[in-house]
């Protein structure tokens, strides 16, 4: 009998149970503010140094087909809340930030850091602390440095998606792989560059800027009357790279001193290099590269430290401002001794500025060092910096012209 109570008596509990929610941490998602981007400034109010976080909060009443920019809607119709605040730390600005929404904020499903030049320049541990220790923040978030404001950066509308953090996305996607002219990195390899021994980071650089088509042409065109001037929006591109000595910025590379990088760091992986023709002053040829590998070689003889890079690429030709005959192998190989000489240039071009006007060694060789020969690295290892800039590099490079495109010789106009 007694039995048969304690079963009853255990039915019942697991009956109540069975009503309860399973979530007891669950957050509605109406009353969230979901952030898609963050931006990081530090800027001075009334003579003392502040923190800026600026936050793009999605609307999603606008992002239906009628939301966004062309379709109106509350707000102006736009499909993000742009939101800032100030603090004298990081949390202390995103929690003042949490005193302009009416809902609980969140950052899980943000994609994007922006750090702000000063902030870059000035050091981004604290930036790295909270990255770290906030736990709606992910760690394949990516890392932009501005060239100039962060909060500029989210400012900038998107010229084809409705989110600009979606438009940020597809540059960033779309722009190492198929482009090779800058870098992208997410905060956990940026972070690991940041604690590898023998090893500098680099981030991605995003400005913004006046599109070709915005600007004015000149040359007499009539002037728009006062007041009814054409509206100039500013946009943002990723371009070149941000780079670093420690944790703090140093300097920025353009984009062909970024393509050489990535060619050196096994991360050139497409796009377009425009080539001098041999024996020509105005003719070019454009490589468009397929496919690329590197190898870095650390070499210690005689207490003597030095480095051999190894370059091979493969691309199709995919221009040829020559009429000449160009479907031979005699032209072939002439072609790929001219692309080979273009890379060797670039990526000498990348490393000496590294050296000398950095002296950042973003390229890895002291983590190379570090692996290979462990002994040394623990001998020099407090001298590295001092060491790197004069240290020589050796660069190598073999380029194979796999295929002309549709057409073997350019047509000859008559």
């Amino acid at each position: 009998m007694l039995a048969g109570k304690r079963v009853m008596a255990l039915l019942v509990v697991l009956a109540l149970l069975a009503t309860q929610s399973g979530c007891w941490s669950r957050k509605e998602v109406e009353d969230l503010a979901i952030g898609s981007a963050l931006g990081i400034d530090r800027v001075e109010v009334e003579g003392r140094p502040k923190w800026r976080v600026a936050i793009q909060i999605v609307r999603p009443g606008e992002m239906g087909a009628g939301g966004g920019q062309q379709g109106g809607g509350g707000a102006g119709g736009k499909p993000v809340w742009l939101a800032s605040a100030l603090g004298d730390t990081l949390e202390d600005a995103i929690t003042n930030m949490k005193t302009r929404s009416p809902r609980q904020l969140f950052l899980a499903h943000a994609n994007l850091v922006v750090l702000g030049e000063r902030v870059a320049r000035e050091g981004v541990h604290e930036v790295v602390d909270i990255i770290l220790r906030e736990r709606d923040l992910r760690l394949r978030v990516w890392v932009l440095v501005a060239k100039g404001e962060a909060l500029d950066i989210l400012r900038a509308e998107p010229e084809l998606e409705k989110l600009p953090s979606e438009e940020m996305m597809g540059i960033i996607t779309n722009t190492q792989p198929k482009v090779s002219k800058a870098l992208v990195v997410d905060t956990k390899d940026f972070i690991n560059q940041l604690a590898a021994p023998g090893r500098d980071p680099v981030a991605s650089k995003v400005q913004v800027f006046t599109p070709m088509e915005e600007r004015p042409t000149g040359g007499g065109e009539p002037q728009a009357p006062r007041g009814m001037e054409k509206e100039v929006k500013p946009v943002v591109r990723l371009t070149g790279a941000a780079v670093f000595r420690g944790d703090r910025l140093t300097g920025w590379m353009g984009d062909r001193e970024t393509k050489g990088y990535l060619y050196v760091i096994n991360k050139a992986e497409g796009g377009i290099i425009p080539v001098r023709i041999h024996g020509h002053q105005e003719k070019d040829i454009s490589f468009m590269m397929t496919r690329s590998k590197s190898k870095i070689t650390p070499e210690v003889r005689d207490g003597r430290i030095a480095f051999a890079v190894e370059i091979k690429a493969e691309g199709d030709l995919g221009e040829h401002q020559e009429t000449h005959q160009i479907a031979k192998p005699g032209t072939i190989k002439s072609l790929e001794k001219d692309v080979t000489q273009e890379i060797k240039k670039m990526v000498e071009e990348s490393i000496r500025m590294a050296q000398q006007d950095f002296g950042a060694d973003i390229f890895g060789f002291g983590e190379r060092l570090h692996k290979k020969y462990p002994k040394v690295w623990k001998e020099i290892e407090k001298d590295w910096r001092d060491i790197y800039p004069a240290v020589e590099v050796t660069v190598s490079v073999e380029a194979k012209i796999r295929r002309t495109g549709m057409i073997g010789d350019s047509p000859v106009i008559k």
